[in-house]
């Protein structure tokens, strides 16, 4: 028997790859909703680390680098804490550029202390 498009075992009709471009943008953000991440929850131990930390920033003004949790990929994020608004659950800090940038603290992951040199 002869071989065509059709045949069992051919599968040459379905790797042709024509695909609709609305089933192309469901494809695509199909694959980027499975790579979203689901934040994490922090034990006690961690959190309270990490209020030492942005209370020590806050008083001292002593530079920290912050891993803030994002929705595909966390960032690190470097500065001074300059307000904390315990109401709305978040701080502000400043980069060394001059940027601030409002955090909300249930988005924080970790906290560590940097030299000030290596924000400027």
């Amino acid at each position: 028997m002869r071989e065509t498009k059709i045949t069992p075992g051919s599968n040459l009709l379905w790797s042709s790859k024509f695909i609709l471009p609305e089933h192309r943008g469901a494809m695509q953000q199909q694959d980027k909703n499975n790579r979203k991440q689901v934040l994490p929850v922090l034990g006690e131990q961690a959190q309270v680390e990490i209020d030492r930390l942005v209370r020590l920033s806050f008083d001292t003004k002593t530079a920290i680098t912050l891993r803030v949790f994002g929705e595909f990929e966390d960032r690190l994020i470097s500065g001074v804490v300059v307000r904390i608004d315990r109401h709305l659950n978040q701080i502000k800090l400043a980069a060394g550029d001059g940027e601030e940038e409002w955090i909300r603290l249930s988005l924080i992951l970790g906290a560590e202390e940097m030299d000030r040199s290596d924000l400027f």
